[in-house]
């Protein structure tokens, strides 16, 4: 069967998602082509064109135009242009389309004679003010009328291209709650491959590491304002937080985030090593900022910590799903896929609302309960690569 896959953009940093589209990609190989509307040039993008080149052949690429000056604006103004980018795909001729997509990669010309499935992370969520949305009008400029003509023209593109979809998978039940309540569709639920089979079999226990830092708690994610990181920030300054916290990850919102540790009384900047690691991370009294780290390492922290945070609402969430992989319980905001993956008791713990005092609350309960590692491990397996790769060819013959 002759397939294609589409997928929005390749971004200048990537996650999880694009982890997903390459096993996605491997499902099909070697019949797959897959498309990009556009490219938003950076060191990250040049090496995961690079990899799908080595994985699946240059030819078979398809690659919109480069995004490489003004960045943020041009950005934005190509994701307003991606249906007519993605117009000029011919894909007449292939059985099968899948459109992997947060945005707009559904809007393509579907195949007469074959079949077209939409596998959706969300609906965008700038399009339809979803919580998180990157605004356009404060990333450019003060608010002009031809904004929110060109977000309208692109909110008929998406709802006639849901409605000429006669398949849609989700990638979890709270984003197909949410494609439900928007489009008044049903779908079937495909979770990503969080992690390989290998990985939950694999140890990561590193000894050294928790003498070193005592009981810790973690969270690892890209850094961005929507993660909701100042709630622990917030704990710091109002001296609620005596745990040690190690924030892993690179993204725009570190520095803001780094900026206000200075600025509070209480927190003495050091750059200190982490010998366990081999690394140098900044520390802001027990507020520790790897900054990013690199894979192995990554798992070696979240491994040893007592827990991992997912601070806010989340349409998936492959990091909390590395962490169970692991061993290593969640505390999470009761809302989106993490109100679905994490069970009171079992595997983590809940909080209602995002605010310090509720996160205190969840923290404060995480240290009663004595959790069981397996059970914990278990609970990730139905996000493996391998129940991936089961559940879809189900889906694709249901």
């Amino acid at each position: 069967m002759k397939t294609a896959l589409v997928y929005d953009y390749v971004p200048a940093l990537g996650g999880g998602a694009e982890r997903a589209l390459l096993e996605l990609a491997e499902h099909f190989k070697p019949n797959v082509d897959l498309y990009f509307g556009f490219v938003v040039d950076s060191s990250y993008s040049r090496k995961y064109i690079r990899n799908l080149h080595d994985k699946f052949g240059k030819e078979h690429i398809h690659l919109g135009p480069y995004v490489t000056w003004f960045r943020p604006i041009i950005f934005r103004i190509m994701n307003f242009l991606l249906p007519e980018l993605l117009h000029s795909f011919n894909l007449q001729q292939y059985d099968l389309v899948i459109s992997y997509t947060a945005f707009l990669a559904h809007s393509i010309i579907p195949p007469v004679h074959g079949k077209h499935i939409l596998y959706m992370n969300t609906p965008a969520r700038f399009l339809w003010n979803l919580s998180h949305a990157k605004s356009f009008l404060k990333q450019i400029t003060s608010p002009f009328l031809i904004t929110d003509v060109m977000r309208y023209r692109s909110q008929i593109y998406d709802i006639d291209a849901i409605e000429r979809t006669k398949t849609i998978f989700a990638i979890s039940q709270a984003v197909a709650n949410r494609i439900n309540t928007f489009y008044a569709r049903k779908s079937h639920v495909l979770y990503p491959p969080a992690v390989s089979d290998t990985l939950l079999k694999t140890s990561y226990e590193n000894s050294e590491l928790k003498n070193e830092l005592g009981e810790y708690f973690t969270h690892v994610s890209r850094v961005e304002s929507y993660k909701n990181l100042d709630l622990l920030l917030d704990l710091a300054e109002k001296g609620q937080l005596k745990e040690t916290v190690v924030i892993m990850g690179d993204g725009p919102y570190l520095k803001v985030l780094k900026a206000r540790m200075k600025k509070s009384s209480k927190a003495k900047r050091q750059t200190v090593e982490i010998k366990a690691l081999q690394i140098k991370v900044e520390k802001f009294d027990n507020i520790i900022f790897t900054n990013y780290i690199e894979e192995a390492k990554k798992m070696a922290v979240l491994a040893a910590a007592s827990t991992s945070f997912s601070l806010n609402d989340e349409d998936f969430g492959i990091t909390k799903i590395e962490s169970l992989a692991v061993g290593t319980p969640v505390i999470g905001l009761r809302a989106g896929a993490t109100a679905e993956i994490i069970k009171e008791g079992i595997n983590g713990v809940l909080f209602a609302e995002a605010t310090p005092e509720a996160l205190r609350k969840a923290i404060d309960q995480h240290k009663t309960i004595l959790y069981d590692k397996e059970s914990i491990k278990n609970s990730a397996k139905p996000f493996t690569t391998a129940a991936f790769h089961t559940n879809l060819e189900k889906l694709l013959h249901a």
